[in-house]
């Protein structure tokens, strides 16, 4: 690796580079401006606590600042940063709040920090999660992944068309809904561990319990719905707190529906475009405990917020092609993004930590980040399509 600079994947600043790098610094959210130190050296003046040093003394404009170019100084020492440190497989991401000016880096190639820590995340990727003892390939493409009351892993197969059931070690379990689905999309599961599978090219949202008795069948099964109504290859379907199913929809048109508990329709909004309330592609939607509506907006890059009755309120651009959402007990927002990484967010928007890289390795992605869950005790699964089969990864939480 030379010394030269360069822009690294998705951040645009200053990149500082050494010889076989350990250590990554990245400083998000302050606009157009991030930096990444990369640092083989340990010990309080290593080239990540000098960085720092610098970085403090320097300063960057916080969100909302003027702009600057990228050699001129100013004078703010506040600042929030994302740290990451990455060894032996494990992903650490740590977000620090007005971080002071010490850092220290240790033989094990810890990263300690001295000042206000919080949220730390500790991942391990699982290896051959689903394929050892008792395990059993997907055989086939597996487009999204939940979690019910167990912490039982239910998968989307593509072809041949199915929900695969593990349980969390990797045990394979049943199948469901064979003979019934004709492409299974996104999948949701309801506190009652009921199942709501969107079937794009049956233009239905399906409702399963966990047995695989299909309890409903919403939308006329191989057939699209007149133009703006149910559905037209839908995309996903969950529940919110009241009990109203909210229903992207989809691949065949820009909407998203509205139903009672009990499956009628009361409401839809959305249009093709790139404005407020319009759609490129509305690929996902997830509710969160505020009630709001989040649709990612695949192809506008972002994710776009709504009240119930589907008054836009907000948009979130710090995203790249999101493909899937879920909404973790603690309120964490996990996004899937195309580009082989995972993005997490608080019910703000405020980044909290960034993670992913393209690669054959464990802990990286062949295909495009797809789908995404979180059980109980915070293990995330994660899901790759379109060209390679069995792509789905857990990562343990350490």
């Amino acid at each position: 690796m030379n010394s030269s600079r360069r822009s690294p994947p998705f951040f645009r600043g200053v990149v500082m580079h050494a010889p076989q790098p350990i250590h990554f610094l990245k400083q998000i959210g302050m606009g157009e401006t991030a930096l990444e130190a990369v640092s083989t050296n340990d010990g309080p003046n290593s080239e990540i606590d000098l960085a720092l040093r610098d970085l403090l003394a320097h300063g960057f404009p916080p969100s909302g600042g003027p702009s600057r170019r990228e050699d001129e100084p100013t004078c703010w020492t506040s600042v929030s940063l994302l740290l990451e440190t990455r060894h032996e497989g494990c992903h650490t991401i740590r977000d620090a709040e007005s971080f002071e000016s010490r850092s220290r880096v240790h033989q094990n190639h810890s990263l300690e920090c001295i000042g206000q820590m919080s949220n730390a995340y500790r991942y391990r990727p699982v290896e051959g999660w689903g394929f050892s003892s008792g395990g059993q390939l997907m055989g086939g493409l597996v487009p999204d992944a939940a979690i019910d009351s167990k912490d039982h892993v239910y998968l989307t197969r593509r072809d041949p068309p199915a929900i695969l059931v593990y349980d969390r070690e990797g045990r394979f379990l049943s199948t469901l809904g064979e003979g019934i689905f004709s492409n299974p999309h996104n999948i949701w599961i309801d506190p009652s561990d009921r199942l709501f599978c969107a079937d794009v090219d049956d233009h239905t949202i399906r409702i399963f319990d966990t047995s695989g008795e299909l309890l409903h069948t919403w939308g006329t099964p191989n057939r699209v719905g007149a133009s703006g109504h149910p559905f037209n290859m839908p995309t996903k379907a969950m529940a919110s707190v009241t009990g109203e199913v909210f229903v992207s929809d989809g691949y065949g048109q820009h909407r998203v529906h509205r139903f009672s508990a009990d499956g009628e329709l009361e409401l839809s909004w959305g249009e093709e475009g790139i404005g407020p309330g319009q759609f490129a592609l509305p690929h996902d939607v997830c509710i969160d405990p505020r009630n709001r509506v989040l649709v990612s907006d695949r192809t506008n890059n972002r994710i776009q917020i709504f009240d119930r009755d589907g008054r836009f309120l907000e948009q979130w651009t710090d995203i790249m092609a999101p493909n899937n959402i879920h909404i973790d007990e603690s309120e964490i927002v996990y996004v899937a993004e195309a580009p082989q990484r995972v993005s997490m967010f608080n019910l703000d928007g405020q980044l909290v930590a960034r993670w992913g890289e393209e690669g054959e390795g464990p802990g990286q992605f062949t295909d495009p980040v797809h789908g995404i869950s979180v059980d109980s005790r915070g293990d995330i699964y994660v899901t790759e399509v379109p060209h390679h089969a069995d792509r789905v990864q857990k990562f343990t939480r350490t």
